[in-house]
Order: structure tokens, then sequence, then C-alpha cells
């Protein structure tokens, strides 16, 4: 019985978690911003939008970390291999939250 070789789709996994959080901090500066000026404005319609953005972020952060013990469960449940220690010292979610100053 062949194992199932999961580590390509965890390395795939990998870059695009640091292309998420890397791209977090991009938002993280524009929501700042961007709130600022809205706030300044009055402008509820764009707060209410701008955290819709937020939350989506965080969103897609989360389910990122899912993933992990998807792959990990995934691998167990057919004898698959994974990458020793291929798990970010944090979860994505959690640098997420961090970036956008909420965790």
């Amino acid at each position: 019985m062949s194992k199932k070789d999961l580590r390509r789709e965890q390395v795939k996994l990998l870059r695009f978690e640091k292309e998420m959080i890397a791209s977090t901090a991009t938002l993280a500066t524009f929501l700042t911003a961007a709130t600022a000026h809205a706030e300044e404005a009055g402008d509820a319609e764009s707060l209410a939008m701008l955290e819709k953005l937020q939350n989506a972020q965080i969103a897609l952060a989360q389910t990122a970390s899912q993933v992990h013990d998807f792959l990990g469960a995934r691998a167990l449940e057919a004898g698959g291999l994974l990458i020793d220690g291929g798990r970010p010292k944090d979860l994505p979610s959690e640098a997420v939250l961090s970036l956008l100053g909420i965790g």
C-alpha cells in the first residue's frame, strides 16, 4: 500500500500563507488610513465596507489555519507523508489578527 504524499500541497499552502500575511501588512496600513479618513468625514458606509474587508481577510486566514488541521488529519487517515515541522510557528489567523491590531 503506497502512502499519499501531501508534502507538495503542504508547501503550496505555506507559500500561500506567506503571501497572505504579507498582503495583510499592506491591508492593515490601508485600513488604518482609510478608516481615519472615513471617520473624519463621518462616512458610515465606507466604515462598514472597511470592516467587511477586514473581516474577509480574517476569515481567509482562519480557513488557511483549518487547512493545516485537515491536511494533518488526512495524512494520518491515509498514512500520508507530510513535512516534519511543516506548520507555521504562528497560525496564519493569529498573525493576521496581530497585523490588523486585533490580537
